[in-house]
C-alpha cells in the first residue's frame, strides 16, 4: 500500500522564501477548519469521507473472506500459503489502522509533542522508508541535502516523522514518471526548516489558499484504504505548529510545488 511523491527539482540554494500568509483569512494561527459559513461543505465532505471509509475497509476484508472460503470448499491452499496471504493482509490493516491512529491523535484536541532530543537524518531516513518502492518503480529521483542541517533537534520524532511522510507522499504522487524529489533539511538561524519540492504539475491556483484545509484535495479519488482522504496538509500543518513552527506552500507551479516545514531549532525555555 505503498504511496508515492511529488515536487519540484531544485537545489537548496535556489528554494526561494516566499511571504508569510498571513492575508489568507483561512489560514490564520486558530484556523484548524473552515469558518462557520463553510460548515455546511465540511459536513458533506465528511460525510463523502465516511462513506468512502467504510467502502475501502469493506474491500481490505472482501479477499480474506474470498481466500477463507475457498479454502475452507477446496482445501487446495497448503498451510504456508495460507498464511502468507494471511499475513499480507494483516500488514495492510496494519499499515493503515498506524495511519489512522496519527490522524486520530493529530486530530484531537490535545495534540502535545512529546519533545524529546531528534537527528533530523533519522527522521527523513523513517519519512522516505515507506516510499522507497514506488519511487523506484516510477524511476524517479531522489536527492537529499542535509549539509545544512543540524546534527540534533528537539522535537517529537513520531510526529515529525509523520508531517515529512506526508509531503513525500504528495511528492511521490505528483511527481511524473522519471521526474525528481527534493528532500532538503537546514537550519536558518534559529529555525530549522524541512523543504520537500517535485517536479510534478503544481497545485490549481483556486486551491492553493486552502490546501491546509481538512478534506480538500485536488479532485483525485480520496484513497481511504491507504488512510489517503484529503487530511495529509492539514495534519502536516497542525503537527508544525504544535511544535510552535508553521507549514507552508511556499511555491506551486506547472514547473512543480515547494513546500516547507518550520520549527524552533532550540527547545523552549
Amino acid at each position: 500500500m505503498n504511496a508515492p511523491p511529488e515536487f519540484c527539482a531544485v537545489s537548496a540554494s535556489n528554494m526561494h522564501e516566499h511571504p508569510e500568509q498571513q492575508s489568507n483569512p483561512l489560514r490564520g494561527p486558530q484556523a484548524d477548519f473552515p469558518a462557520v459559513d463553510d460548515a455546511q461543505q465540511l459536513e458533506q465532505r465528511l460525510g463523502l469521507v465516511l462513506r468512502e471509509l467504510a467502502h475501502e475497509f469493506g474491500n481490505l476484508i472482501f479477499p480474506l473472506q474470498m481466500v477463507m472460503e475457498l479454502q475452507e470448499r477446496s482445501g487446495k491452499l497448503t498451510p504456508e500459503e495460507l498464511n502468507d496471504i494471511l499475513r499480507g493482509h494483516i500488514a495492510e490493516l496494519t499499515i493503515v489502522t498506524r495511519r489512522f491512529q496519527r490522524i486520530g491523535r493529530c486530530f484531537s484536541d490535545r495534540l502535545a509533542p512529546d519533545i524529546t532530543t531528534v537527528r533530523p537524518a533519522d527522521v527523513v531516513t523513517a519519512a522516505v522508508e515507506d516510499y522507497r518502492r514506488a519511487i523506484d518503480e516510477r524511476r524517479q529521483a531522489l536527492v537529499v541535502d542535509l549539509a545544512g542541517s543540524p546534527a540534533t533537534m528537539p522535537g517529537d520524532p513520531d510526529l515529525l516523522q509523520f508531517a515529512l511522510a506526508e509531503l513525500v507522499d504528495n511528492a511521490v504522487r505528483f511527481a511524473p514518471p522519471d521526474g525528481r524529489i527534493d528532500i532538503v533539511v537546514r537550519q536558518q538561524r534559529d529555525k530549522v526548516e524541512f523543504l520537500v519540492c517535485d517536479d510534478g504539475p503544481g497545485i490549481a491556483p483556486e486551491l492553493q489558499p486552502l490546501v491546509f484545509l481538512p478534506f480538500v484535495h485536488g479532485g483525485a479519488r480520496l484513497d481511504i484504504g491507504a488512510g489517503r482522504f484529503g487530511c495529509g496538509l492539514t495534519l502536516v500543518d497542525r503537527i508544525a505548529r504544535a511544535h510552535g513552527g508553521q507549514a507552508e506552500l511556499r511555491r506551486s507551479s506547472q514547473a512543480g510545488s515547494e513546500f516547507a516545514i518550520t520549527v524552533p531549532a532550540t527547545a523552549s525555555p
